[in-house]
């Protein structure tokens, strides 16, 4: 398993650097669309790999190698976890940095929106791996590329809004509650995620 996540970790520093930098790019501005982006840009990460694999015929390498279906398929989501992870970090760690330059404390409201961010994130990497381990990087591409559009339109188009609706959240003393079930939503989309893309890769290699 570790194997197979730094072969990942290393194709993408290695062949998609500029996107890479775009994340971490995204991750370091102090804002709710900054985060937002690096944070579905992070997402994509596993989606990335799968291209590179296909493109070099990584299957068939990897179905003479003591790997099992499993192990393929969690190390794609390890990824995704991983690079959520770091860009969350990177985010939260930048809030502190400009509130402490600007000598106040970090807004816990922020802090709120990249958790929540995250939790969306993680939906949304459930959704696109069944299918791209179903249909393959070009054939899920139109799919993926709507779901990314939809989400650009709703991020630009009411980032504001859906800043303030959990600014609101965050006052009211109501985010733990929404934050509890949108990481239950996250944690449960995953799950089946999970076994649909095990499913999906066993018909794919049949």
């Amino acid at each position: 398993m570790r194997g197979l996540i730094m072969k990942d970790m290393l194709t993408i520093a290695k062949q998609a650097k500029a996107f890479l930098m775009l994340v971490l790019f995204f991750a370091v501005i102090p804002s709710f669309s900054g985060s937002s982006f690096a944070m579905l840009y992070a997402a994509m990460m596993p989606i990335s790999a799968l291209a590179y694999d296909e493109n070099c015929k990584w299957d068939q390498l990897a179905a003479m190698m003591p790997y099992s279906v499993r192990d393929i398929v969690l190390s794609k989501y390890l990824l995704g976890y991983i690079c959520l992870l770091v860009t969350g970090a990177l985010s939260i760690a930048s809030l502190y940095v400009t509130a402490a330059v600007k000598g106040v404390p970090a807004a816990g409201e922020d802090i709120a929106g990249i958790i929540v961010m995250a939790c969306f994130a993680l939906i949304f990497l459930a959704v696109n791996l069944p299918c791209m381990f179903r249909l393959g990087v070009e054939k899920g591409r139109l799919l993926f590329m709507a779901m990314i559009g939809i989400i650009v339109f709703l991020v630009v188009g009411f980032g504001d809004n859906i800043a303030e609706g959990i600014n609101t959240a965050y006052a009211g003393g109501n985010f733990a509650v929404s934050a509890g079930v949108a990481a239950a939503l996250a944690i449960a989309a995953n799950v089946v995620s999970i076994a649909l893309s095990e499913r999906a890769y066993k018909k794919k290699m049949r």
